[in-house]
C-alpha cells in the first residue's frame, strides 16, 4: 500500500537465486488466491453459485495457507503461461491420495494439462549464459517477443539442463546455465492412450514443451535430485532413463550430484561447485551402464589412505563387504585377519578367480595355496587358498561344505570372482557343482557363526545380493565403505588416445610410437594389454616382437598365462615376488593374468604405464590393469571404441539378456520335445545374477572407450584427450603379427606328436614348456579336424570351428542327427549338475538349424542360379529375417536392421557359416545404360574355399572344409544314435515361416 516492494521468498534467497530472477518469476499469494488459480476452471458450483461441498471443503483448507506462485513463459512467444505452481510456505495441506503433506500444488486442469516452467531471465543472466557458450545476442534476439528462450531455441549449440522444480532451475540459471524446470520427475514425457482408456498407444513421447529442444546438435543434461534411500533413487533413475529414451535427435547426458545434499539448490547453498558436476556429466548410454555398478546398501563409512586393521568393524554370522579404492591396502588388511583366525584355530578359505592372483595373495596373507598343502606342515587344517574353478567335490581340494562350520570365507576381487564363476568357459564342465558347493558353503558358514569377507574396489549390489541370496535365509550384510579418493599427490596424469575414424585408423599406433620414443630416451615402461595369442595384433606376443624390433637393446619381460607357467621362462611364477623381478627389465608387457590383486610397489623405476586394450576385457578390468603399478607415473591409454565380447544378445538391460537366453533355450528344448523341463532344473538366483552382470558387461562394451574414460575420471584422475595415428608403426605391428603368427603355426604343426594319455597328463600339469604347449595344441587340432596344418591352426584361431560346425549340421539330411547331438549335450549337462542345468551354458544347435532351414539358406548353397537385390528368393529371406529379427538375434546372435539391403542381409546370414556369395557387375538385359550386380555361390562342387569368407581357407585350403566334413561324418557313423529319428517340429517351422511374401 505504501509502495514498499514485497519481500522476496526466503527459500529462494537461501538457495542463492539471483534476486532479479525471483522478482520476475515469483509472486507471494494467499491461500484464497491460490485456490482460484488451481481450481478456478474446474471447481463445480451449485445452481445458487456456491461451491459444491467437495470443493468447499478444499477451499476452507486453502484459507489457512500462504505461499508463492511461479508462472513460466511460453518458450516460443514469451507470453506468460496460465499454468504454474503454488508453493505452500505457511499452513498444511494433506494430499488425500498419499496421506502426506503437500509442498507444491499444480492446477487441477485434467490429465495432460501440465506444462514445463521456463523462467523469465534478466538481461545480465542472459549475457552470462551467452558468454559461457560464446553465442552472441543480436538486437533482433533482444527484440524478439520470445526473448531468452526463443534465442536458446534458435541456437542448438546451447545445452539445456533439466531440473526438478522451479527453485532449482533458478539456482542453476544464476550460475549461467539454461535450465528448464520439470514439475516432477515423470513430467518430461507423455504416454499416449486410447480415448477414455488407460491402455497406452505406441511408444512414450516427449512432452510438447520439451520436444521443441530435441534438435540435432543440442545437448540435454539431466540433473535430478540425489536421493539417500536406494528405492527412491531407483525411481529417479527410472524417470531419467524413460525420459532420455524419448529423445530422437538431441544428445542426452546426465550430471550426478555428489551428495549428501538432495537438490542442486541445496548443493549450491552448501558451497558446492556445480561447474565440476557439470563438467563430469556423462552420456546417457554410459550412465545406464554405471547404474548397474550401484552400491545402495547402508554402509559404515571410513576415510583412510590405507584400509588398515578393520577387525573391530567386522561382524560374525554375516557377509562383510568392503569397498575401498585401488591401492588402499585391501589385501594387506587381510593379513591381520588371517593371522588372528590361525592363532585361535579357525579355518580360512580364500577364493579367487585366477591362480596367479591367488598364489600371490596367499603368500602375502600367510595362507598356503591348494597345491602347496603337501609341503605345509599343518596341511589344510587351518585353511588354504583356492581358485573358484576348483570349488566342487571333484576338485583338487575335495571341498565338503560341512567341514567349514564357523570358518572364514574370504573372496578377494568379489565382482570378478562372481562374474568368472557365472560366465567363464573354464567353469563350464563343473559350473553347477561349483554353484551348489558355494551355496552350501555360504549357508554352513553363516549359520554356524562364521563370516564371509568379500572385498572389491568396485563393489556393487549385484555381488552382495548374490551372496545374500545363496544363504537361503535373511542376511543383513555389513558394508564397510572407504571414501578415500586419490589426492593430487596420487592422481594419475592420463593421456587418453581418442583416435578418430574406423577400421585401421582406430588403433594405438601413436601410443606405441610414443612408448618406443620413451624407451629410446632412457625410460622404463610397463605395458598392459588384454590379449595374448599370436593372432592378436596388440597381444603380448606380438608387442614383444614389436618392441624387440624397435628397441633391440632394451631388456624385455613378457608376463602372461603361458610365461608364468613355463619353468624355462624368466617370468615363471613371478607373481609372488614381482617387485624384485621387474627391477631387472626396461620393458614389461603384461596380460590380464596379472590384472588384479598384484601390486607393483617399487618407486623410481618405471617412468610410464602404457595401456593397449582391444575390447576383450571390461572397463573395470582396464582400470585394474592400469593400477598394477602403484606409483602415480604418467599413464598413456588407448581403448577400442567398442568391446568385442558381448554376452547373450548384447542387450545392456538384465531383462533383455535374460529374455534372449531363456527364449533360445526354450526353443531348443521344444524342438527336442523336452516338455518335462521345469524351473526346478535351473538355479534362478544364479541366472538372475548372470543376467545383471552380463547386461553390465554389455553396457560398458557397447561404449567401451567412453566407459573406461569415465571410470578413470570418477576415480579422480586427470584425463587429457589426444588423437592421431602413426602409419609406419601400424604397418610394422601388422608385419610382426603376420610373421609371429606364421612362426607359431609352424611350431605347432612341427611339434612332437603325443597320445591322448599324454594330453591328459599335460592338462593336469601346473607348468608346461613351450614345446609341451605346442604338442598339446597339435593333438587338439587333429582330434577336432582330423588333420593339422598351418592353415588349420590359423583358421582355428579365428573361431572357424563354430562356423563350419553349423554348416555341417545344416548339410545333414537327417534332422534326427542334429537332435541326437543336442540330446547328448543336454544329458551331459544334467549329469554334471546332478539333474540341474545352467541355462547360459546350454550349447544347443537345434534352434539355429531350424531357423536356417526355415529361412531357406540351403537354396543359396547349391551353386545353381544367380541372384540380385530384387530376386524373389533374396527378398523373401530378407523379409523373414526382418519379421523375426529378435528371434534371430537371440538364437544366431545376428543383428538384422531395416537399413540393410536384402543382399546384405543374405550375406550376413551366410557369414554365420563362414560363407559368402561372390558378385560381379553386368549390363541389364535390354538396357545397355544400366548395370546390376549379380551374385552366385561358387563353392558347391567341392571347391568350398572359393566361397569362404575367411582368406586363409579361400587362398590356401581348397577342399579343406569338405575334408573336415568327411572326418566328422565318419566319427558320427562310428558312434551314431540310430534310435532317434524325429522330424522337425512343424509348429516351430510354421512359426518361423509364417511371414510370406
Amino acid at each position: 500500500m505504501n509502495g514498499t516492494p514485497a519481500p522476496l521468498p526466503q527459500d529462494w534467497l537461501e538457495s542463492g537465486v539471483d534476486p532479479d530472477i525471483i522478482r520476475l518469476n515469483v509472486e507471494a499469494v494467499t491461500g484464497e488466491q491460490a485456490f482460484e488459480f488451481i481450481y478456478g476452471l474446474s471447481a463445480k458450483r451449485r445452481n445458487d453459485g456456491r461451491l459444491r461441498d467437495h470443493y468447499l471443503k478444499i477451499y476452507r483448507q486453502y484459507q489457512t495457507l500462504d505461499g508463492w506462485e511461479c508462472h513460466g513463459v511460453d518458450p516460443q512467444t514469451g507470453e506468460t503461461m496460465e499454468w504454474g505452481r503454488f508453493r505452500i510456505t505457511s499452513g498444511k495441506l494433506i494430499d488425500r491420495h498419499r496421506g502426506k503433506a503437500q509442498r507444491y500444488v499444480s492446477p487441477a486442469w485434467g490429465a495432460g494439462s501440465s506444462r514445463l516452467t521456463f523462467l523469465r531471465v534478466p538481461t545480465h543472466i542472459w549475457e552470462r549464459i551467452a558468454n559461457r557458450y560464446n553465442v552472441p545476442i543480436t538486437e533482433a534476439d533482444r527484440a524478439h517477443m520470445g526473448g531468452f528462450w526463443a534465442w536458446v531455441l534458435a541456437h542448438p549449440e546451447i545445452p539445456v539442463i533439466l531440473a526438478e522444480g522451479e527453485k532449482k532451475a533458478g539456482a542453476l540459471l544464476t550460475q549461467g546455465f539454461a535450465v528448464i524446470a520439470l514439475p516432477g520427475i515423470w513430467q518430461g514425457y507423455r504416454n499416449p492412450k486410447f480415448p477414455g482408456s488407460q491402455v497406452p498407444i505406441g511408444r512414450p513421447k516427449l512432452h510438447p514443451d520439451l520436444a521443441l529442444f530435441d534438435a540435432p546438435g543440442r545437448e540435454v543434461v539431466f540433473c535430478f535430485d540425489r536421493e539417500q534411500e536406494a528405492k527412491k533413487q531407483k525411481t529417479v533413475n527410472s524417470a531419467i532413463d524413460r525420459t532420455a529414451g524419448c529423445f530422437r535427435q538431441a544428445r542426452v547426458t546426465v550430471a550426478t550430484l555428489p551428495g549428501p545434499q538432495k537438490g542442486a539448490d541445496d548443493f549450491l547453498a552448501a558451497g558446492g561447485d556445480f561447474e565440476s558436476v557439470y563438467e563430469s556429466r556423462i552420456s546417457h548410454k554410459i550412465w545406464k551402464g554405471t547404474q548397474l555398478w550401484a552400491l545402495s546398501h547402508p554402509a559404515q563409512h571410513i576415510c583412510r589412505r590405507y584400509l588398515g586393521d578393520i577387525r573391530d568393524m567386522l561382524r560374525a554370522g554375516t557377509i562383510n563387504a568392503i569397498k575401498s579404492h585401488k591401492g588402499t591396502g585391501k589385501t594387506h588388511s587381510l593379513k591381520t585377519i588371517v593371522a588372528e583366525n590361525t592363532a585361535r584355530g579357525t579355518r580360512t578359505l580364500l577364493l579367487t578367480h585366477r591362480i596367479v592372483l591367488g598364489q600371490a595373495i596367499c603368500d602375502r596373507v600367510g595362507l598356503p595355496w591348494i597345491q602347496e598343502l603337501k609341503q605345509c606342515q599343518e596341511g589344510g587344517l587351518l585353511g588354504f587358498g583356492l581358485c573358484v574353478d576348483s570349488l566342487h567335490p571333484y576338485g583338487l581340494a575335495r571341498i565338503q561344505p560341512e567341514e567349514w562350520a564357523g570358518a572364514i570365507l574370504i573372496i578377494d576381487e568379489v565382482e570378478q570372482v562372481v562374474w568368472h564363476l557365472l560366465n567363464a568357459s573354464t567353469c563350464y564342465k563343473q559350473r553347477v557343482a561349483i554353484l551348489q558347493t558355494l551355496r552350501e558353503l555360504v549357508r554352513v558358514i553363516l549359520a554356524t557363526g562364521g563370516q564371509i569377507i568379500a572385498q572389491d574396489a568396485d563393489l556393487s549390489d549385484a555381488s552382495i545380493d548374490f551372496l545374500c541370496q545363496l544363504a537361503g535365509f535373511p542376511v543383513t550384510p555389513n558394508i564397510i565403505l572407504n571414501d578415500w579418493q586419490p589426492g593430487q599427490e596420487n592422481q594419475w596424469k592420463v593421456t587418453y588416445y581418442n583416435t578418430q575414424g574406423k577400421s585401421r585408423q582406430d588403433c594405438p599406433s601413436a601410443l606405441l610410437a610414443n612408448s618406443v620414443s620413451a624407451v629410446r630416451a632412457g625410460g622404463k615402461i610397463w605395458t598392459c594389454v588384454d590379449a595374448q595369442k599370436a593372432k592378436s595384433l596388440y597381444g603380448t606376443k606380438n608387442l614383444e616382437r614389436y618392441y624387440r624390433r624397435m628397441c633391440p637393446d632394451a631388456r624385455l619381460l613378457r608376463i602372461d598365462s603361458e610365461t608364468v607357467a613355463d619353468p624355462q621362462h624368466p617370468a615363471f611364477a613371478c607373481a609372488g615376488h614381482i617387485n624384485s623381478i621387474v627391477r631387472d627389465w626396461d620393458i614389461v608387457i603384461c596380460s590380464p593374468s596379472l590384472a588384479t590383486g598384484v601390486s607393483i610397489d617399487i618407486r623410481g623405476h618405471f617412468t610410464g604405464v602404457y595401456g593397449v586394450f582391444q575390447g576383450v576385457i571390461s572397463a573395470n578390468e582396464v582400470c585394474q590393469s592400469l593400477a598394477r603399478v602403484r606409483e602415480p607415473v604418467p599413464r598413456h591409454v588407448w581403448v577400442r571404441r567398442r568391446g568385442v565380447s558381448l554376452v547373450g544378445d548384447g542387450s545392456p538391460l538384465p531383462a533383455g539378456v535374460m529374455r534372449s537366453v531363456t527364449k533360445t533355450a526354450k526353443a531348443n528344448l521344444f524342438l527336442l520335445q523336452e516338455a518335462d523341463f521345469s524351473e526346478e532344473e535351473y538355479d534362478p538366483i544364479a541366472l538372475r545374477t548372470w543376467a545383471k552382470l552380463a547386461a553390465r558387461h554389455n553396457a560398458e562394451a557397447l561404449y567401451l572407450r567412453d566407459s573406461a574414460q569415465n571410470r578413470l575420471q570418477e576415480e579422480g584422475h586427470a584425463v587429457i584427450e589426444t588423437d592421431g595415428t602413426d602409419g609406419p608403426t601400424a604397418e610394422t605391428v601388422r608385419e610382426e603379427r603376420d610373421a609371429g603368427w606364421e612362426e607359431e603355426a609352424l611350431a605347432v604343426t612341427s611339434a612332437p606328436d603325443i597320445s591322448s594319455s599324454d594330453c591328459e597328463r599335460l592338462q593336469d600339469k601346473r607348468t608346461r614348456t613351450e614345446t609341451e604347449r605346442h604338442s598339446e595344441e597339435k593333438y587338439r587340432l587333429k582330434s577336432r579336424y582330423g588333420e593339422v596344418s598351418k592353415t588349420v591352426k590359423k583358421l582355428n584361431d579365428q573361431k572357424w570351428y563354430s562356423q563350419i560346425r553349423l554348416h555341417y549340421l545344416l548339410s545333414l539330411a537327417d534332422w534326427g542327427q542334429v537332435q541326437s547331438a543336442d540330446r547328448k549335450q543336454l544329458a551331459g549337462a544334467r549329469e554334471r549338475g546332478s539333474g540341474e542345468v545352467y541355462i547360459p551354458d546350454l550349447r544347443l544347435n537345434s534352434a539355429k538349424i531350424a531357423i536356417l532351414r526355415a529361412l531357406g539358406v540351403e537354396r543359396f548353397l547349391t551353386g545353381e542360379g544367380e541372384f540380385t537385390q530384387t530376386s524373389p528368393e533374396v527378398v523373401g529371406l530378407a523379409q523373414k529375417c526382418l519379421a523375426y529379427r529378435r528371434d534371430i538375434k537371440s538364437a544366431l546372435n545376428l543383428a538384422i536392421s531395416e537399413k540393410m539391403s536384402p543382399i546384405r542381409i543374405l550375406q550376413n546370414v551366410l557369414g554365420i557359416l563362414g560363407l559368402r556369395l561372390t558378385g560381379k557387375q553386368r549390363r541389364v538385359a535390354g538396357d545397355s545404360h544400366r548395370r546390376e550386380r549379380v551374385y552366385r555361390f561358387t563353392g558347391a562342387d567341392g571347391d568350398m574355399f572359393a566361397a569362404s569368407s575367411n582368406r586363409w581357407e579361400r587362398e590356401e585350403a581348397p577342399d579343406l572344409r569338405w575334408r573336415v566334413f568327411e572326418y566328422w561324418a565318419a566319427l558320427d557313423a562310428a558312434g551314431a544314435d540310430t534310435s532317434v529319428s524325429c522330424m522337425m517340429s512343424q509348429q516351430f517351422f510354421n512359426l518361423i515361416t509364417a511371414y510370406e511374401t
